[in-house]
């Protein structure tokens, strides 16, 4: 299973809540981006090498592709 390393609070706890909704944008070899329904800002989850930033989640992973 794969777990959050870190990540931007309100994301965090938007997911914890079970209240973030959206779609798969795109997908990357290191990052899955996610268009929010609420309001379509990009939300993005991230392989664990990948820096910090807005609207992410770092995870325990080092890759998507597989």
């Amino acid at each position: 299973m794969i777990q959050a390393i870190s990540g931007d609070a309100e994301f965090l706890k938007m997911v914890g809540e079970g209240t973030f909704d959206g779609f798969v944008h795109s997908v990357f070899k290191t990052v899955i981006n996610i268009r929010c329904s609420a309001d379509g800002d990009l939300y993005t989850l991230a392989a664990g090498k990948t820096d910090n930033a807005p609207n992410t989640i770092l995870v325990d992973s080092d890759r998507f592709d597989d």
